[in-house]
């Protein structure tokens, strides 16, 4: 298999943003189709988190997509998050 530098790719993921199609950028790259889906779906992806079971102060996530790693905060302080409008007081 053929390896690719960065570069190439991010130039390859801009053309395709930029509205250039796949089998389009195939032919102008000569890289295979399949190959050019994957660093667009890596690329432009939403991460999907699978977070660890609670234990501890924070829990390790992994995107089951592109395998990226984030530490999550297994709890909140006393004032961490603002109430929900609906669950304010109501000034009196």
């Amino acid at each position: 298999m053929r390896e690719y530098d960065d570069v190439t790719k991010e130039v390859v993921v801009s053309d395709f943003l930029g509205g250039i199609g796949v089998m389009d950028l195939s032919r102008k790259y000569e890289i295979p189709k399949s190959t050019l889906q994957g660093w667009i779906k890596n690329a432009t992806h939403h991460h999907l988190w699978r977070v660890e079971s609670p234990n501890g102060p924070q829990s390790k996530g992994k995107c089951v997509v592109c395998k990226a790693e984030k530490f999550f905060p297994n709890s909140i302080t006393e004032f961490g998050w603002p109430l929900a409008p609906a669950f304010k007081a109501k000034p009196k």
